[in-house]
């Protein structure tokens, strides 16, 4: 993989030599870094099979951080055919604005994290544009577009606040599931055809939990006896 950085505008960028390569930053101080992974191609049939799943050291991310700290970074992932183009893992801090586009499968994965961001934008995902585990995140935006399945992924007991979302072409716009609990400002969703989802997956788990404020979303609505679904300011 190529690397260029440019230390007086705090600026790296990844460009792939090949579809297989990718990149792991672990244990970083990401003070200002302004991050960039550029995958070699555009993705061509984002429904086939994924090339790899599991890279040698057991990471499903073309751009993955670890166990690192972010302080007012951007993150953009174009590309990469791996199961998450980006996949933050065990980390916490604040990122300005996360882009990703044309990923083979999962957008953006984010797993035992406490994240904080002010603009996330996702288009053109295989799988889930946005898919959350075992955390804490609080994102003010999040714009959706194109997801071949979730819009909005939420499991294993995290809590996800969210201020403004807007979610177009997805199979379902948010899931809240194991018991994580979602709450959501104003949500617009446009060609979704499940608004929401909640359910009990997980045996070890429990139901899910979502209070929207706002929505506007055409779809239906699937809830278990498990889950609760709040909708309207209280």
């Amino acid at each position: 993989i190529k690397i260029d950085v440019e230390n007086d505008t705090k600026s790296i960028l990844f460009t792939q030599s090949n579809s297989d390569d990718w990149v792991l930053i672990a244990s970083a101080e990401l003070d200002g870094w302004n991050l960039e992974f550029q995958g070699i191609k555009e993705i061509q049939d984002i429904t086939s099979d994924l090339k790899q799943r599991f890279n040698q050291f057991g990471l499903t991310g073309c751009f993955t951080f670890y166990r690192s700290k972010f302080s007012g970074n951007k993150i953009n992932v174009y590309g990469g055919e791996c199961e998450d183009s980006l996949n933050i893992i065990d980390s916490k801090g604040e990122i300005d604005t996360i882009f990703v586009d044309n990923a083979h499968s999962d957008g953006l994965d984010i797993d035992f994290s406490e994240i904080n961001t002010s603009e996330i934008k996702i288009s053109n995902a295989g799988n889930d544009c946005l898919d959350v585990s075992d955390g804490k995140y609080e994102f003010v935006s999040i714009k959706l577009t194109r997801c071949n399945d979730k819009g909005l992924s939420v499991g294993e007991q995290s809590i996800l606040k969210n201020t403004k979302a807007k979610i177009d072409n997805a199979e379902i716009g948010v899931s809240s599931k194991d018991l994580s609990a979602v709450y959501l400002g104003s949500a617009k969703f446009n060609g979704v055809k499940t608004c929401i989802e909640l359910k009990h997956k997980k045996q070890e788990f429990g139901g899910g939990y979502l209070k929207v404020d706002n929505l506007s979303c055409d779809g239906f609505k699937k809830i278990d006896d498990h889950s609760i679904l709040v909708l309207g300011e209280i």
